[in-house]
């Protein structure tokens, strides 16, 4: 499901979110590898030091395009949020709970 970047930002908001919870449900094993409760950052270290920078940012990606979709909605006047920053995390955890359940 792709939604183009020029799009209205509320849609693609939408879009995404959609697309996160579809992942985790048709890819269950890889969802909770990426953001499970199974990762443990400080072993994966231990085992890999060397890819510490890439360790650091995984699954930080995703958050990453919520956050500046939200900041978009918030530009567009789709949002009130004062916070993009909190609320997308606010957002993500909830949809991270959803998934899991």
């Amino acid at each position: 499901m792709g939604v183009p970047d020029d799009a209205d930002p509320v849609e693609r908001l939408r879009a995404i979110c959609a697309v996160y919870l579809s992942f985790a449900e048709r890819r269950p094993h890889q969802y909770r590898v990426m953001f499970g409760a199974v990762w443990a950052a400080g072993q994966a270290l231990d085992r890999a030091p060397a890819m510490a920078d890439e360790l650091a940012v995984l699954g930080m990606g995703a958050f990453e395009i919520f956050r500046r979709t939200l900041a978009d909605c918030v530009a567009a006047g789709g949002s009130a949020s004062a916070d993009p920053f909190g609320d997308a995390t606010a957002l993500w955890v909830g949809l991270h709970g959803f998934a899991q359940l």
